[in-house]
């Protein structure tokens, strides 16, 4: 969590940072154990308050915790490498100020500000991969017409899912909806988020019980078709 603290900088757009791969609140606390997405974020708080010239008496721990956990309750979904980039703009004057008080609404109002951008940068980034890979299916010796293609998925006994998507020249195209339990046994299976080995088990045992397979056994089916 060093490489993330306001010691190190942050020098990432909001897509970038969402690009990033970094861990989520969530998954702060499962890898690190509960209660660290809170101590990460006291850090970025405290730097925030020092900056805004709020010294001494003026913020307790008590309000920095509090704050910590509204933004770990409401905003667990944001990776750490994104909280960083808002933090930063934050203390760059981008968002609401203070106003002789350290009122914490001021934060988290701010905060709401910054995942309505975060939305927009999310939808250019994913019209780019969807373009992007619209184009190598194009392009591809072996690309296949959409009526082919679902034959080949009943042929294969699984079901196809779809989600329309707005083509580069106006039209619309098909596309296979994302796998969230592949993304999820993926991430268990290559430890994508650097867990430690006590919390990729219990990743596992969740999966399993979620699920109802094991999400290593998922993997190698699904890797192996």
């Amino acid at each position: 969590m060093r490489n993330f603290s306001p010691s190190r900088g942050i020098r990432k757009t909001i897509a970038e940072a969402y690009e990033s791969g970094a861990p989520t609140l969530t998954y702060l606390d499962i890898c690190y154990g509960e209660g660290s997405a809170v101590m990460w974020l006291v850090m970025w708080i405290s730097s925030v308050f020092a900056s805004c010239g709020f010294m001494g008496g003026q913020v307790t721990d008590l309000m920095k915790v509090g704050v910590a956990n509204a933004i770990r309750q409401e905003f667990y979904f944001l990776n750490i490498n994104e909280l960083a980039v808002f933090f930063t703009q934050f203390i760059a004057g981008k968002y609401e100020v203070f106003y002789g008080n350290p009122n914490p609404q001021v934060i988290t109002n701010s905060l709401c500000s910054f995942v309505k951008s975060r939305k927009l940068a999310v939808e250019e980034v994913e019209k780019a991969r969807a373009t992007e890979k619209r184009n190598k299916e194009l392009h591809s010796e072996n690309a296949v017409t959409f009526d082919e293609w679902v034959r080949m998925m009943k042929a294969n006994g699984e079901e196809v899912h779809l989600e329309v998507a707005r083509a580069k020249d106006g039209g619309f195209s098909y596309r296979p909806k994302r796998d969230e339990k592949l993304v999820v046994a993926e991430m268990i299976v290559r430890n994508t988020s650097g867990c430690g080995k006590q919390a990729l088990n219990q990743l596992r045992e969740l999966f399993l019980k979620k699920y109802g397979e094991d999400p290593y056994d998922y993997y190698e089916r699904k890797k192996n078709k």
